[in-house]
């Protein structure tokens, strides 16, 4: 769960504290063919504002919980479909109770040939939707690739420089190419080196998967970690193992 602290510390919450109100604005002009900039309009500005700002958290909800089924670059149109309508009724709710000051602007209102703004208003609402929607869309791959970025260059760092493993008082490095895998055993993590040698290494078999590059090491199972260019020592790892 999310601290309040945590919450505005987000890149996308920073964000639409800025956007919200310029998005406002420019829902003013596309609502409105004429306004009179009195006090009711601030008040009616600042009844928006509160009612935007309490959109975004069950907006930010939805769109987060389906991105976590969804992880990765693959976002399917199902998906996008599901995240349209649900973000798009979350917002007719928090409408619906928070009151809109748009009422309390005097001017002259966009209406249809009925004389009814309702079909202009909710089409609107819908454009902002889809606006919302594809900005957290862009976030979500330009967070993917940047995460890609980072564990590329950490497995570039651990590629050259390999993995430290102390002996006695001693640090020393064990090249990715020399090793042919990782076992557990009695709650120790163990590196098998080219030689068959064995080392104790000071991590966990879930923390070396993230770290490991995957073109190069494959999990087996919840005890072994394999070089794919050793994967003909499974045997071998296994009978350790015995």
């Amino acid at each position: 769960m999310e601290s309040i602290r945590d919450f505005f510390s987000q890149k996308d919450v920073r964000l639409f504290l800025v956007l919200i109100p310029v998005i406002k604005v420019i829902d003013y002009f596309m609502t409105f063919s004429e306004m009179v900039l009195d006090k009711w309009f601030f008040v009616a500005f600042t009844m928006n504002l509160i009612q935007g700002y309490v959109c975004l958290v069950p907006i930010r909800w939805i769109i987060k919980r389906i991105e976590k089924q969804y992880s990765g670059l693959y976002f399917s149109k199902s998906a996008l479909a599901k995240q349209l309508l649900f973000t798009f009724l979350a917002t007719v709710a928090v409408c619906l109770i928070i009151p809109d000051g748009g009422w309390l602007i005097t001017g002259k209102h966009y209406t249809d040939a009925n004389g009814s703004s309702f079909i202009h208003d909710i089409i609107i609402l819908f454009v902002w939707i889809v606006l919302v929607n594809f900005i957290y869309i862009g976030f979500h791959y330009y967070q993917t690739w940047k995460a890609s970025e980072e564990k590329l260059r950490d497995e570039r760092k651990l590629k050259t420089e390999g993995i430290t493993i102390k002996i006695g008082d001693k640090n020393i490095k064990i090249l990715l190419k020399e090793i042919l895998g990782f076992y557990v055993e009695n709650g120790a993590t163990f590196i098998i080196h080219a030689n068959f040698t064995t080392f104790i290494v000071d991590s966990s078999l879930d923390n070396l998967e993230q770290k490991l590059p995957g073109r190069y090491f494959f999990r087996v199972n919840r005890k072994f970690i394999l070089h794919a260019a050793q994967s003909y020592h499974l045997s071998a790892l296994k009978t350790i193992n015995c």
